[in-house]
């Protein structure tokens, strides 16, 4: 299993191949000030990155720094900017790096893609039942000595129902956090 921060270098790394080192570094750095976190009471003293626009290119290489480097420093550093990592990065490459460190401890991180109304609500339920009712009809249909093009159809119609309720999941989570 991969530490935190190392899951976290992985997926900078490879986002930094779609676009530069500065543009990551300098939304790092935007996120880091617009969601305050130099302000929080556990915030190291000195501020992790300056204010964008301040030394751009200084940030550039003190975020590289610190996303590369395996002190404890720079790996409580990144801690410090977990936050505007997770909002800098797009938000399927946010959730894979999650789901990467979480899913191996047994947990599942789904995406919140903006709000939803009840004909969307409706219609994910709806896509959930039918797929739920394959994978049951698939598996009760399984006879005692089912092939094996038959137990990975049923495991297929299994993962799909799986798959499925991620997008509800999501849409309650969403609901759940607009009230909370």
């Amino acid at each position: 299993m991969l530490s935190l921060k190392s899951v976290m270098r992985n997926a900078i790394e490879s986002w930094r191949c779609e676009v530069s080192k500065d543009f990551v570094a300098n939304k790092v750095a935007h996120h880091y000030y617009k969601l305050k976190l130099h302000h929080e009471p556990d915030a190291p003293k000195k501020t992790v990155l300056k204010v964008p626009g301040a030394d751009d290119a200084n940030n550039s290489q003190n975020f590289w720094r610190y996303n590369e480097r395996v002190s404890a420093e720079a790996k409580a550093n990144m801690m410090d900017l977990l936050p505007a990592v997770l909002r800098s990065l797009p938000q399927e490459r946010a959730l894979e790096m999650l789901n990467q460190f979480l899913n191996p401890l047994g947990f599942v991180v789904a995406g919140k893609n903006g709000d939803c109304d009840a004909g969307d609500r409706d219609r994910l339920l709806a896509t959930m039942n039918k797929e739920t009712s394959e994978a049951v009809s698939a598996v009760l249909l399984l006879g005692k000595h089912a092939s094996l093009d038959q137990l990975r159809a049923a495991m297929k119609e299994l993962v799909e129902s799986k798959e499925s309720h991620n997008p509800l999941l999501a849409y309650v989570e969403g609901e759940i956090a607009n009230r909370g």
